[in-house]
């Protein structure tokens, strides 16, 4: 009866310390974040910046809720590399430049560098571009609930004037974008959980 007693008591104070040896929680994973009605201004040819520029707010929706950093500002700045305009639809893809989401008080929340962004007219004289890019991230207090590395999504541009057809002319525009962390699929996960246990094997049976 006594042993029974001294077992139960065990399990219980493991089960107590359990979360003691789990380590801090984790902060929130970032599900997106999101800008809208962004000054947008590009100049035309190879070579050519693109810049945005906005304080209209940046919302974060984390895997908790949603947060709104009320007039956040927002810069992007990349450079057009390729020209693929044809038949009056204008195309095309920038790299290389830099990104940055502050909070109101000019804390950084997110920083970074742009690898490509691709913009692309709906139909010819739309006056409407859509696109999508990648990212890498490098610094920013929300750094450790977004990762690594983001995808540019849900890129939209209003452009004046309407009837650019060439990215080797200049726009101005009011733009919005969302960002999304890169999530590994889940046969990439498996494929390193694998590789990590016949490491461990190999290691035991030297």
């Amino acid at each position: 009866m006594l042993k029974r007693f001294l077992t139960v008591c065990i399990i219980g104070v493991l089960l107590t310390a359990l979360p003691a040896f789990a380590g801090p929680t984790p902060p929130p994973q970032i599900i997106s974040m999101s800008v809208t009605n962004v000054g947008t201004a590009f100049v035309g040819g190879i070579g050519g910046p693109l810049t945005m520029n906005g304080v209209g707010g940046i919302n974060v929706e984390y895997s908790t809720g949603t947060v709104t950093y009320g007039s956040g500002p927002f810069s992007l700045n990349t450079t057009l590399a390729t020209n693929t305009s044809i038949g009056g639809i204008a195309s095309g893809t920038f790299t290389g430049g830099a990104f940055l989401y502050k909070d109101s008080g000019g804390t950084i929340l997110l920083s970074g560098s742009i690898a490509f962004l691709n913009l692309t007219e709906t139909y010819n004289g739309s006056g409407r571009f859509f696109g999508d890019g990648h990212l890498t991230i490098t610094g920013g207090t929300l750094q450790p609930n977004f990762g690594a590395t983001g995808d540019m999504v849900d890129i939209s541009y209003s452009v004046n004037p309407k009837s650019i057809s060439d990215f080797g002319y200049g726009f101005t525009a009011s733009s919005d974008m969302t960002i999304l962390p890169c999530i590994p699929e889940p046969a990439t996960i498996a494929l390193l959980t694998i590789g990590a246990l016949i490491s461990m094997k190999r290691k035991n049976i030297k």
